[in-house]
């Protein structure tokens, strides 16, 4: 041993302190001296630099929320600072690569590096919060419409309790569809909800089959001429039924129109030879049988009011 002694700022009790020195470079005498050293003739000293580095703390919102739906990883918590290295854990051992996915009520620790890695912050704690919302519920038939509605994307919208909904064509991926898009019988649509104060979608997707169907017969008509409700229509039957056919009978039990398809709606004049003549029918009600003629589904019988 020497048996020197080191002198400079930063030095306590033979041993430099970064802590004493505070960041900068810092130059340190080591002394030697012969009198207490047989192998040393007289005095000598050597000098060397020591560069302390003070890295500030990366800066960080302490609370920091994500959204399920968007598969959030560490590359994805905002942060600002030096070669920013993120760990698991608080005593920064566990590193987290910017693949590695959050976890919701997890503390990841941020702390800045210098170029060569070896010095370290103080740690920033940033606390993650993932939100996943719940997926709408729909009203009961809430998939059913009339097609003489014509009914569009926003009269399912209509149907779905929860917030922000959006509709899609798919269960996962694609764009939501607009909401004046009309909608098509047979098809599925998925319908996904928005937290309106996260923004975050709902991972999760309620799948709803479309009817698009005629709805409803008419309970009457009144064919005089005027251009409004002249014929007794049942909207769009033909195309849901196309083999169908209706018989309607007035208070006596004779048939007095017989139409399928391929006949015009009736228009109030019978379409049977007899003595009923060949002009409108008289006010009154009208009893009608219709058969849909499909194998399943059961005709209906009804009555209508004929009005002038």
């Amino acid at each position: 041993s020497l048996n020197g002694t080191f002198t400079g700022t930063g030095v306590s009790n033979g041993i430099f302190d970064p802590a004493i020195a505070g960041a900068g470079m810092f130059t340190i005498t080591y002394n030697v001296n012969g009198d207490n050293n047989p192998c040393i003739d007289g005095n000598a000293s050597g000098t060397f630099t020591i560069n302390v580095t003070d890295l500030d703390a990366p800066t960080a919102d302490a609370n920091q929320s994500f959204c399920l739906i968007d598969s959030p990883t560490a590359g994805d918590i905002i942060v600002a600072g030096d070669n920013v290295v993120i760990y698991s854990d608080a005593n920064l051992t566990t590193t987290v690569d910017a693949t590695t996915g959050l976890v919701s009520g997890m503390n990841y620790y941020a702390v800045s590096t210098n170029d060569t890695g070896i010095c370290a912050s103080e740690a920033t704690v940033i606390a993650v919060t993932i939100t996943d919302p719940s997926a709408p519920a729909l009203t009961m038939d809430g998939g059913e419409f009339c097609r003489s509605d014509n009914p569009t994307v926003q009269d399912l919208v209509n149907n779905f309790t929860g917030s922000g909904i959006l509709i899609y064509t798919s269960s996962t991926g694609g764009s939501a569809i607009s909401a004046t898009t009309a909608l098509q019988n047979g098809v599925t649509y998925y319908g996904a909800s928005v937290n309106g104060t996260t923004g975050c979608e709902s991972s999760e997707r309620l799948a709803v089959v479309a009817k698009v169907e005629f709805c409803g017969i008419p309970e009457g008509f009144s064919p005089n001429g005027d251009g409004i409700n002249d014929r007794f229509v049942i909207p769009d039957i033909a195309e849901t039924f196309p083999n169908y056919s209706i018989e309607i009978f007035n208070r006596w039990g004779n048939a007095v129109f017989k139409g399928n398809a391929s006949t015009p709606d009736w228009d109030g004049i019978s379409n049977q030879s007899g003595t009923l003549g060949n002009d409108v029918l008289p006010v009154g009600v009208y009893f009608y049988i219709l058969n849909y003629n499909d194998g399943q589904t059961t005709p209906v019988q009804g009555k209508l009011y004929l009005s002038i």
